[in-house]
């Protein structure tokens, strides 16, 4: 057996151990005593699941980690096909047995739903023969949604950006074939290419503040606030974009609630985005309500709207990053960030952002903050 790591140089004392317990593993009846051996030392303790198969596609050892992902927990030896219900599996098998070289293998796994991670590594005698397998098993659920996560990301950015950023182009070759000469002509496309600008900046802005949100970087200054003083500020500042909408908006308010144990900054934050959801979904003649009630030990603050609704599915989904409801059914812009922020924002406080809707009769998001003590 080759005692040479990856990095060419002579193996550590770990390694040597290890080394050791495989060439016992050579040395000795494989059913036997060294298998045993080797997992009481090293695989039991390890956080991946290991098996030993032998030529004859004879699982001879499985530590406890294995026999959880496998839901497997009958005697050995068993065949390969009675441990892993998978037959591309044991082609895997066939092919580190006949190449002698290592192979992986995935395979999905039911109830509950996960992807496993199989490295097969065949372990030699002096004569190149394989004389068992040692197969590592891993939970590769978790990776393999970030690695979705991180592709969706990307591709919605490239999408969100991809727009004001062509908009910029032909508004540019527009003013440069001649629209500069007309001076009303020239202001609007001067004034478009700053609101394409300004939706650019304003995505950036959003990432960056949803990245320190899910990395932790984003403190609370937590402090007794006015809660009534706090939306009725937040209302005055919404209002003329209501107006122009054609939508009412009103404060209902309980008399003489107590203050509130919040970040008065990041709060009157959700709720103006909250509101700003509002009234994108609104159309003219609706109305938007923003309310707060004492609720037992806290206060209890909706935002009611009579818009275009969702329906269950796109409920459940309306707090994911750049998620967006049926575009079919509303005309509103925005990159689908404002609710994750909000969602983020309120679990910092301890808070949970939950939302009832009803297609074509309106939505209503709701969080509670604590009383200061």
């Amino acid at each position: 057996m080759r005692r040479i790591n990856s990095a060419g140089k002579a193996p550590g004392k770990s390694s040597l151990q290890q080394t050791n317990a495989m060439d016992a593993v050579q040395r000795e009846d494989l059913d036997g005593l060294a298998v045993s051996a080797l997992f009481d030392q090293v695989a039991d303790h390890d956080y991946r699941g290991m098996l030993v198969i032998n030529p004859r596609r004879q699982v001879l050892a499985m530590n406890p980690v294995s026999r959880e992902l496998l839901s497997f927990d009958e005697p050995l030896p068993r065949s390969v096909a009675a441990v892993v219900h998978d037959p591309d599996f044991e082609f895997a098998v066939g092919d580190a047995l006949h190449d002698r070289h290592p192979a992986w293998h995935e395979m999905y796994v039911p109830n509950p739903d996960r992807l496993l991670r199989f490295h097969i590594v065949p372990v030699t005698s002096e004569s190149g023969e394989p004389q068992v397998l040692v197969v590592s098993v891993e939970d590769a659920t978790r990776l393999r949604q970030l690695e979705t996560v991180r592709k969706d990301f990307v591709a919605n950015v490239s999408h969100e950006l991809r727009t004001p950023i062509a908009s910029i182009n032909l508004l540019v070759e527009t003013l440069q074939r001649g629209a500069m000469n007309d001076p009303d002509a020239a202001m609007h496309f001067l004034h478009r290419i700053q609101v394409e600008t300004h939706a650019m900046a304003q995505l950036v802005e959003e990432l960056l503040e949803l990245s320190r949100l899910e990395s932790g970087g984003l403190s609370l200054t937590i402090e007794g606030i006015p809660i009534a003083a706090l939306l009725s500020e937040v209302r005055t500042r919404l209002l003329p974009a209501a107006e122009e909408k054609g939508v009412a908006m009103q404060l209902d308010v309980q008399d003489a609630l107590p203050l509130v144990a919040a970040d008065a900054k990041r709060i009157e934050q959700v709720v103006m985005n909250l509101l700003h959801n509002a009234i994108k979904f609104t159309p003219s003649g609706g109305s938007i309500t923003l309310r707060a009630r004492r609720q037992g030990r806290g206060v209890q603050v909706d935002v009611a709207d009579t818009g275009v609704g969702m329906d269950a599915a796109e409920a459940e989904r309306i707090f994911e990053r750049f998620y967006k409801v049926d575009k079919g059914r509303s005309r509103a812009g925005g990159a689908g960030l404002g609710l994750a922020i909000a969602r983020h924002l309120l679990e910092l406080h301890g808070s949970q952002l939950q939302v009832v809707s009803e297609v074509g009769r309106g939505s209503r998001f709701s969080f509670s903050l604590p009383l200061a003590e």
